[in-house]
């Protein structure tokens, strides 16, 4: 598969995670939801290396580019892509939030049914925390990311080397030594 195609995947992942996100969302009654680029690229994190191992990387096989900033790990190409508003069915537009009023299960007929049920089972797995995610103080889902041992690794690094950011590798994700998902 060639790069373009690799971030294509990406791109149409993540447009199905925001999907399933606003289905919550409205199931729980917020009509307004707060889906902006920090608390999405957070929940990206979070459900990326949820189930994450060494044997397993689950998503983030597809998700790779995690950098450390200073609110948190961003997937590189997912940020590009809200930055250049180039997605298919979301936009991000004034105070950075998303679009997303339009979408339909029918956007993601060309997703592979893989790629959907993994996210799937990971908005399941993790469902009442993602409410909270939906709900919370934007900096509360950042301080969770911040807890990380793989993103205070990497944002000390990026620090002693006068940087703002630093890669996160799939292997540092997966032998975090603190996994948190909740305050």
């Amino acid at each position: 598969m060639n790069d373009n195609n690799i971030k294509d995947r990406k791109k149409r992942i993540f447009e199905y995670m925001v999907f399933q996100l606003a289905l919550i969302g409205r199931e729980n009654g917020s009509q307004n939801l707060d889906l902006s680029k920090l608390r999405l690229q957070k929940i990206l994190f979070l459900l990326a290396a949820k189930k994450a191992t060494g044997e397993d990387p689950a998503l983030l096989t597809v998700f790779d580019k995690f950098y450390a900033l200073p609110y948190g790990p961003v997937e590189l190409d997912i940020y590009d892509s809200m930055n250049a508003n180039g997605f298919d069915c979301i936009r991000f537009e004034g105070n950075n939030c998303c679009n997303f009023e339009d979408l339909a299960p029918d956007d993601f007929s060309s997703l592979s049914q893989e790629d959907k049920q993994s996210v799937d089972d990971l908005i399941f797995e993790l469902k009442d925390r993602i409410v909270d995610y939906l709900t919370m103080p934007v900096f509360e889902l950042v301080e969770i990311t911040h807890r990380w041992t793989v993103w205070q690794v990497a944002i000390s690094l990026a620090n002693m080397f006068g940087g703002r950011s630093a890669p996160m590798s799939t292997q540092e994700i997966c032998k975090s030594e603190v996994k948190v998902y909740s305050m």
